[in-house]
């Protein structure tokens, strides 16, 4: 790994060399911007939003600060779960079986015929078709809004390859959890599961959300 830092950029750039999981990285995230208009602006929004706030870095141990792709994690799978605008390609969920069983870099491409086919149906992503690329500052305003109350982090992972929260919380869970929130009892610790290493968390580096 070879960190390189533009003092008057500004940007900190990590080149990878024989690394073939990083590239498998890049083409999911690839796939993923493909499959909706809104999707890579969000992604963008977001990102300059926690690097004006200095809260982006590109190594993963700097403290309290998230890498860019751990940013994007949290984008996609709000889109995921809150919204409803794009699916795991990972596993798909009319698929009849687990792919990534036998392949843990398996993921389908966004232009597969069988994805296409579930959306049109509405059997994924039942809102896809409620959003367009003007819809976009409004999603941003959402993840927001999502990832500011919190609750969920008690419960379940940011984890794209699922895409969803997983087990859903009971009315009770969200009472305690709300009041736990109110009376600054509990902070959520954040866990964003790496879609290929699934122990890892591109998180770990930060003690509460």
């Amino acid at each position: 790994m070879i960190s390189n830092n533009s003092m008057e950029e500004k940007v900190e750039v990590d080149l990878s060399f024989m690394n073939p999981l990083g590239v498998k990285n890049s083409e999911l995230l690839r796939e993923y911007g493909k499959l909706h208009p809104c999707v890579i602006p969000v992604v963008c929004a977001v990102k300059a939003w926690a690097k004006q706030k200095g809260l982006v870095s590109a190594k993963e141990n700097n403290f309290q600060r998230l890498t860019s792709y751990a940013w994007t994690m949290m984008v996609i799978f709000y889109l995921q779960v809150r919204v409803g605008l794009v699916p795991s390609l990972q596993r798909p969920s009319f698929a009849t079986y687990d792919p990534s069983i036998q392949s843990p870099t398996f993921f389908i491409n966004a232009d597969d015929d069988d994805l296409k086919m579930a959306i049109s149906k509405g059997k994924v992503c039942p809102n896809y078709n409620n959003y367009r690329l003007e819809d976009a500052d409004k999603l941003t305003r959402g993840f927001f809004n999502f990832y500011g109350l919190g609750e969920f982090l008690y419960l379940t992972p940011v984890d794209i390859t699922r895409g969803a929260i997983s087990p859903q919380p009971t009315p009770k869970q969200r009472r305690e959890i709300r009041e736990a929130l109110r009376t600054n009892r509990f902070k959520p610790k954040l866990v964003i599961r790496d879609p290929f290493l699934r122990n890892k968390n591109l998180a770990s580096n930060c003690s509460h959300w």
